[in-house]
């Protein structure tokens, strides 16, 4: 079981899930947390092979 990669996956869902229900973020916080996700999304896949 990849850590990275469920990680990733939560991020990404929940900053998507909480911009578009909840409260409209800030470009300056969701752009850098979405980085994050899409990164720990790579780590995770260069990470199984």
């Amino acid at each position: 079981m990849n850590y990275y990669i469920i990680a990733g996956l939560l991020l990404n869902a929940a900053l998507i899930v909480i911009n578009r229900f909840f409260i409209k973020l800030p470009d300056w916080l969701q752009i850098p947390c979405l980085i994050v996700g899409i990164a720990l999304l790579l780590i995770g896949i260069i990470h199984t092979r």
